[in-house]
């Protein structure tokens, strides 16, 4: 039932202006990320099974999390002050299917 969490951003939806990195946005309560406890809100996705997410639209970062079974991911952590704007304005989002 997914990864248990959601992304916003890429190429085509930037969080920040001129920025195309995928950032976590939601963590699912009872999801497969929450249970695992590694990841977090603002935490941007660098790479997930060797695929380079730094500058793909949002549907590919969707698409290569959905096409995802058991995943590694590198990952980077944002100030602690980008995490909070992240969650205040994109934390509301509704979860992406399979990510």
């Amino acid at each position: 039932s997914g990864l248990g969490f959601s992304v916003a951003g890429g190429t085509d939806n930037s969080v920040e202006e001129n920025d195309g990195a995928i950032y976590v946005t939601t963590i699912i309560p009872g999801g497969s990320a929450e249970l695992d406890g590694r990841l977090r809100v603002g935490d941007r996705i660098i790479e997930v099974n060797g695929v380079n997410l730094e500058a793909v639209s949002h549907a590919d970062a969707v698409a290569a999390l959905q096409q995802a079974d058991n995943v590694a991911m590198r990952v980077a952590r944002p100030p602690a002050a980008l995490a909070q704007q992240l969650d205040v304005t994109q934390g509301g989002l509704p979860p992406v299917p399979g990510a």
